[in-house]
């Protein structure tokens, strides 16, 4: 059987007493024990999305080790270096491709329309992802002050965002991370955020952010360009961290390490760069 989203990403949610889920409109409905599985891919197709859903879970974790383990390097912005666009596409196509045909909600709630599903697997399969034609941006966030003790990584939600334009935008969020990959009529879409985009050669600045500003739990701004955007380029300046001491659970929600030997000195760093 297949997990809908990968099973690595349900731990941090089963670690709190259960797997919550959503449904409409974002808000909280039901609690399950774990994450949605059917019966959906072959095990040799299971294998090779596998392998990309492994490559994400390792870059999410996003400790030194991780990020080395992929040969992936973290620079100021923050920047990252050594990225496998091909492994990161595969792997949120193919979470679409399951939400797509899964049964129970939320995901019932997304479907494409044939050409555009048929597209996307004739992409998987070829492991073919044009840049021009699929824009993948992504944000860490992090549990700030205002959230102190929330856990990014705990959230599993996805979406299906209609846009102006014709812009349909597969949004995850999974792991500590919001993914959001334009798979429709992506030319003029996110036009002024190319810096933000996966790039073929393996570079990727991405976005930060506290996680108290994310639409989830703040109402965007109405005039807000990007509104599915909101909060993920704005950062707390360093005062704002100074409550999280560095032996403290690192606000990013991975359990295994504190702020000072996770997040303290890299990926803030580097955001605050």
């Amino acid at each position: 059987m297949s997990h809908i989203a990968p099973k690595w990403a349900y731990k941090w949610m089963k670690s709190e007493g259960g797997v919550i889920g959503t449904a409409r409109q974002g808000t909280v409905s039901f609690r399950k024990q774990d994450g949605d599985k059917h019966y959906l891919l072959c095990a040799s197709c299971e294998d090779f999305l596998g392998k990309a859903e492994d490559y994400l879970s390792r870059l999410t974790r996003g400790t030194s080790a991780d990020l080395a383990s992929i040969g992936v390097t973290l620079g100021r912005g923050p920047t990252l270096a050594g990225i496998n666009h091909t492994l990161i596409t595969r792997g949120l196509l193919g979470i679409l491709y399951k939400v797509h045909y899964a049964r129970a909600a939320p995901y019932d709630q997304i479907r494409l329309d044939q050409p555009l599903i048929e597209r996307l697997r004739t992409r998987i399969l070829n492991d073919d992802y044009p840049d021009h034609s699929l824009l993948v941006v992504a944000t860490k966030w992090m549990a700030g002050t205002d959230l102190q003790g929330a856990n990014p990584k705990s959230i599993v939600i996805a979406e299906l965002l209609d846009r102006p334009g014709g812009a349909k935008i597969f949004d995850l969020f999974m792991g500590g991370w919001s993914w959001s990959i334009v798979i429709s009529s992506a030319k003029n879409y996110l036009k002024g955020m190319e810096e933000f985009t996966l790039r073929p050669n393996g570079s990727w600045r991405l976005m930060f952010g506290d996680l108290a500003l994310h639409r989830y739990f703040a109402k965007p701004d109405p005039a807000e360009e990007y509104p599915e955007m909101a909060g993920m380029f704005k950062v707390h300046p360093d005062e704002d961290w100074s409550s999280f001491a560095p032996n403290a659970p690192c606000p990013c929600g991975l359990g295994s390490l504190d702020f000072g030997a996770c997040c303290q000195r890299t990926w803030l760093a580097a955001a605050l760069a």
